[in-house]
């Protein structure tokens, strides 16, 4: 098994090639990983979005049903546009998932970070998407 701080140090040198966005991923990666408890989380590099894009799985669900958590600042302009360009840009870079998630991508969560470290996991769906049956 991979300890905390190896696969920490791991993100950390992936993320370090996104200067402005390497805080927020290291948040989002702690959240997900100290406070929520996954255990599946990979961090794949997204160059035409400058920043990296983290690949999970929340515990409890079905194992196929992946998340691509986006982080973004908490006072990020987000618009229509911002959005669309985010799914076009996952696209474009033809993300590879370990064969778990479709491409191209119809769902991101985008991970909104505040100032004072807080998460909010928004998903977004491309176009629409019926309800989860509960």
């Amino acid at each position: 098994m991979v300890s905390f701080k190896s696969q920490y140090d791991h993100i950390q040198s992936l993320a370090s090639a996104f200067p402005e966005s390497t805080t927020l991923i290291l948040q989002v990666y702690q959240d997900l990983a100290l406070n929520k408890l996954w255990k599946t989380i990979h961090v794949i590099p997204i160059p035409n979005l400058d920043t990296c894009v983290l690949q999970a799985h929340e515990p409890g669900t079905p194992e196929d049903d992946q998340l691509l958590i986006i982080p973004i600042r908490h006072d990020e302009a987000l618009s229509t546009e911002k959005i669309a360009g985010l799914f076009q840009g996952l696209d474009q870079s033809k993300l590879q998932t370990n064969g778990l998630m479709p491409s191209p991508s119809k769902r991101i969560t985008l991970a909104i970070v505040a100032r004072d470290s807080t998460v909010l996991y928004y998903h977004i769906s491309k176009g629409l998407s019926p309800p989860k049956e509960q």
